[in-house]
């Protein structure tokens, strides 16, 4: 058996309820989870280089550090200015 734990977030309401959530997989099932993560990856990626892969993942780091940024920002009782 392989083990794969992440934290999830439960909406009930307008309340966030975070938790951790500890998903068991066989051989079996985590071969089929990898093997969609790899077709959706790749449907995904159809008709780009390798040099227009490698810009994508560049570009999508620096949104999530933005983002991260903010939300972090925000959580910690920060206020946006708009």
């Amino acid at each position: 058996m392989q083990f794969i734990a992440g934290i999830t977030h439960v909406f009930i309401g307008n309340r966030k309820i975070n938790g951790f959530l500890w998903l068991v997989f066989s051989p079996e099932n985590s071969r089929k989870y990898t093997d969609q993560n790899a077709y959706s990856n790749e449907l995904a990626l159809a008709g780009l280089d390798p040099a227009q892969r490698e810009e994508l993942t560049d570009l999508l780091k620096t949104v999530e550090k933005n983002v991260t940024a903010n939300w972090h920002f925000v959580k910690n009782g920060g206020k946006r200015k708009y």
